[in-house]
């Protein structure tokens, strides 16, 4: 997210919560402006509606000529250390 933002300086972070439990005669009304942010993005709610779309290349790792993949334990350093994108 974080990442995304840096490129595209602009986004949403939206978390809703339920505070407390309603009594079952009680319905809690949603803010209208809760309900226009929804009602604007309700695409992003909707259930999917099969597998992704197909990308346009497939993901792959090209070795060396006659090299062997590497195969060593991840090791932990320092965050000061780890490249920053």
């Amino acid at each position: 997210m974080m990442k995304t933002l840096r490129n595209i300086k602009e986004g949403y972070l939206i978390q809703l919560n339920q505070v407390e439990k309603p009594d079952n005669n009680e319905r809690r009304q949603i803010p209208e402006f809760m309900t226009e942010l929804l009602h604007r993005h309700q695409d992003l709610f909707e259930m999917p509606k099969g597998l992704p779309l197909s990308r346009g290349w497939e993901h792959a790792i090209r070795l060396q000529t006659g090299t062997n993949p590497v195969s060593v334990r991840p090791y932990h350093y320092p965050q000061s250390q780890k490249r920053r994108d």
